[in-house]
């Protein structure tokens, strides 16, 4: 059986993490369970869709600067980090989005935290209090300690709040996290 992972982290930071993460895991033969990087990876860090850039051409904003509102982008090239704000977003898309990602978490036998270098990343640190209550919801139930999901934090600011306490394993680095989970796993 494949072993179900859920990686979590900061929007701004996933060209440089969540999605080389997601990348190394899934080559291992690990599942995600959902890749919110997927959707946001189409959206520049200007706020306007990857098809704004199309053919390289640089063009001047019009005074309308909401995401998608522009005739073409000012940025010389297509840089797909996106705004980082969920606040842009529709109510509909944050209500369809919200509930895909806690789904996900539940079902996640590993949940990893890519703990933000920078910003607070506030969806990532919800998703790590959902994945604890799992956790602890799973072990009340069943009268017994289980150890789904396991949960590893990684990064500088692994320790930014007092619930990575709770982790099973916390990693300065991305990749030592990563060799961490291969080894748990018993994936190559």
């Amino acid at each position: 059986m494949t072993t179900r992972i859920y990686i979590a982290g900061a929007w701004v930071e996933q060209h440089t993490r969540a999605r080389p993460m997601g990348e190394a895991v899934r080559k291992a033969g690990l599942l995600i369970t959902h890749d919110w990087t997927v959707p946001e990876g189409d959206v520049c860090s200007c706020g306007d869709n990857v098809t704004m850039h199309a053919g390289g051409h640089t063009h001047e904003r019009t005074e309308d600067t909401r995401p998608g509102r522009c005739r073409a982008c000012a940025c010389p090239a297509f840089n797909g980090i996106g705004q980082g704000s969920d606040s842009t977003l529709s109510r509909e898309y944050r209500l369809e989005h919200s509930a895909l990602e806690l789904q996900a978490v539940a079902e996640a036998e590993i949940f990893w935290l890519l703990a933000a270098n920078t910003q607070g990343s506030c969806g990532a640190w919800v998703e790590l209090g959902a994945a604890l209550m799992a956790r602890k919801l799973r072990t009340d139930l069943a009268h017994a300690p289980l150890e789904r999901p396991r949960i590893i934090v990684s990064g500088p600011k692994n320790r930014r709040a007092l619930f990575t306490e709770q982790a099973d394993a916390l990693f300065l680095t991305d990749g030592l996290a990563l060799a961490h989970i291969l080894m748990m796993t018993g994936a190559r």
